[in-house]
C-alpha cells in the first residue's frame, strides 16, 4: 500500500545517513592515521639524519689530525697517502654538508612536506640513470712536462658525482700518468642511480624522477710546495717534536693538530646532466681556471632506463583491413612493457606465443573516435606515421590502428594506460636505434597495413 511504501521509505533514509557519516568518519580516521604515521617518519629520518653527521664529523675530525702531522717529507707532506687523506676530506666534508642541508629541510617543513597534490595530467615514471666511462681531457703541454719529470705526481685529480643530498661518489685519484688514451685520463668508475631510502622503518627502492640533475665536478690537488713553505713546515718539525716537553710549545702544538680543517682539494670545473643530456657523450666543464691544465670538456657515457610497470589485459575488437575489405576481429590483449600482444583466447597466453604483437615506440596519439567516423561503439585509435614506400604518393603516411572496447569503463582505461606507456617512452626516449616507427602485425603473422595506411 501507500502507507506501507511511505513508512519503508522514511525507514531507509536515516541509514543511508548513518552509513554516510561512518564513512566520513573513517576516512577521517584514515587520514589522521596517516599523518601521524608520516610525523613519525619525519621523525625517524632527523635522527638518522643526526647519527650520521656525527659519524662523519667523527672522520672529518681524524682526518684533519692525520694531514696536520704531515708537516714534511719525512713525516708523509706531498705523499700518495696525504693526497688519499685529502680525498677522504673532501669527500666526508661534502657528505656532511649535503645531509645538513637536507636536516635544515626536514625540520623547517615538518609533515607537511608529506602532503602532495596529486596531479591530473599523467606523469612520467621513475628509472635508472647510469654514468660510466668517463674520461678526462689534459692538456697536450701538461701531459708531456709530467711524463718528463720523475717523481712525485704535481697534481692529483678525481671526479665526484653527486645526486640528490645523499648520493655522492668519487672516483679513485689519478695522475698526467695515468693518461692511457693520448692526453686523456680514464676514470674505472660506473655510478648507478636508483634513489633508496636507508632510513630506518623505511626501506624502499625509489626510481629517480625524469627531472633528475646529477651534478660532475672535477676537483684538483697541486703538490707544489715552495721553498719558504717548506723551512717553515720544517722548522714547526722540529719544534714540535723535538721540544715536547715545554708547556707552552705542548700545548700550542696539540691546538695546531687537533684543529679540524678544509681539503685542499679544489673545484676546477663542473656540468650538470639532466634528461636532455641523453645520446651525447662530451660536455663542457663550467668554472675552468685559465691555467688550469683541464682542456675543458668530460666525455662520459650516459644510459637511461624506464621503470614503467604499466600491464594491462582484456579483449578487445580490431579492425583489419584483408583483402581490401575492412574485418573486426576479436582477440585476448595484453599490454606489458612497450607492446601489446594478441591471442586468441586468454588461456593461449600461457600456453602459446603471441600470434601478433603491436610495438608502441613510434605511436604518438591515442584517442577515442565518434560514430561519425566509426560507427563501432567504443572504439579508439592509435596514430603513428611511417616512411615513404615505392607505392606511396605522400612523403609520410598516417597510419591508424582502431581497437573497440566492450564497455565505456574498458575503453577510458585501455586509453589510460596506453597514454601513460606513451608518455614514459617519449620522457625517457626509450626508442631503438634500428627500430623503425611501428610494427604492427595482422593475426596471420604478416605485417600489415592500418585502416588509413
Amino acid at each position: 500500500s501507500v502507507d506501507a511504501y511511505r513508512s519503508q521509505r522514511r525507514s531507509t533514509r536515516p541509514r543511508k545517513q548513518t552509513e554516510m557519516r561512518t564513512k566520513n568518519v573513517d576516512a577521517e580516521r584514515v587520514v589522521k592515521k596517516n599523518l601521524m604515521n608520516q610525523t613519525l617518519n619525519v621523525q625517524e629520518k632527523v635522527k638518522e639524519l643526526n647519527d650520521e653527521i656525527n659519524s662523519l664529523q667523527a672522520i672529518v675530525h681524524q682526518t684533519s689530525q692525520a694531514l696536520n702531522c704531515c708537516v714534511d717529507e719525512e713525516h708523509g707532506k706531498g705523499s700518495l697517502e696525504e693526497a688519499e687523506a685529502e680525498r677522504l676530506l673532501l669527500i666526508s666534508s661534502e657528505k656532511r654538508l649535503a645531509l645538513l642541508t637536507e636536516l635544515n629541510r626536514l625540520k623547517g617543513e615538518g609533515a607537511s612536506q608529506v602532503v602532495t597534490c596529486v596531479s591530473e595530467g599523467i606523469e612520467p615514471c621513475g628509472g635508472t640513470v647510469t654514468l660510466s666511462h668517463l674520461q678526462l681531457p689534459l692538456k697536450v703541454e701538461f701531459v708531456c712536462s709530467a711524463m718528463q719529470k720523475p717523481g712525485k705526481p704535481s697534481q692529483y685529480f678525481l671526479v665526484m658525482i653527486r645526486y640528490g643530498s645523499g648520493s655522492i661518489v668519487a672516483t679513485p685519484l689519478a695522475t698526467a700518468e695515468d693518461a692511457q688514451n693520448g692526453d686523456s685520463i680514464t676514470f674505472p668508475t660506473t655510478v648507478t642511480f636508483v634513489e633508496i631510502n636507508t632510513y630506518r622503518y623505511m626501506y624502499a627502492r625509489k626510481e629517480i624522477r625524469s627531472d633528475f640533475e646529477i651534478d660532475v665536478e672535477v676537483y684538483s690537488l697541486s703538490n707544489c710546495v715552495s721553498l719558504t713553505e717548506s723551512v717553515l713546515l720544517s722548522q714547526f718539525a722540529n719544534a714540535h717534536f723535538s721540544q715536547c716537553n715545554q708547556e707552552m710549545k705542548t700545548s700550542t702544538s696539540l691546538h695546531i693538530v687537533n684543529s679540524v680543517r678544509t681539503s685542499n682539494f679544489t673545484l676546477v670545473g663542473s656540468h650538470k646532466i639532466t634528461l636532455a643530456s641523453l645520446g651525447k657523450n662530451k660536455f663542457p666543464l663550467d668554472k675552468v681556471p685559465f691555467l688550469s691544465p683541464l682542456e675543458g670538456n668530460i666525455y662520459l657515457k650516459l644510459r637511461c632506463w624506464p621503470h614503467s610497470a604499466v600491464e594491462h589485459r582484456g579483449f578487445l575488437t580490431m579492425f583489419e583491413d584483408v583483402s581490401g575489405l575492412g574485418a573486426w576481429h576479436r582477440c585476448w590483449c595484453a599490454l606489458s612493457g612497450n607492446c601489446i600482444s594478441y591471442w586468441s583466447d586468454p588461456n593461449d597466453e600461457r600456453r602459446k606465443t603471441d600470434r601478433s604483437r603491436t610495438m608502441l615506440w613510434g605511436f604518438f596519439k591515442i584517442e577515442p573516435i565518434s560514430r561519425e567516423v566509426c560507427v563501432r561503439p567504443r572504439t579508439f585509435e592509435l596514430i603513428t606515421v611511417r616512411p615513404q614506400r615505392e607505392d606511396d604518393r605522400e612523403t609520410l603516411v598516417t597510419c591508424r590502428l582502431w581497437l573497440s572496447a566492450d564497455t565505456k569503463q574498458e575503453q577510458t582505461q585501455w586509453i589510460q594506460k596506453l597514454n601513460q606507456v606513451l608518455v614514459d617512452l617519449r620522457t625517457w626516449r626509450s626508442f631503438p636505434a634500428s627500430q623503425p616507427l611501428s610494427d604492427t602485425y595482422s593475426l596471420d603473422g604478416n605485417q600489415s597495413q592500418e585502416s588509413s595506411c
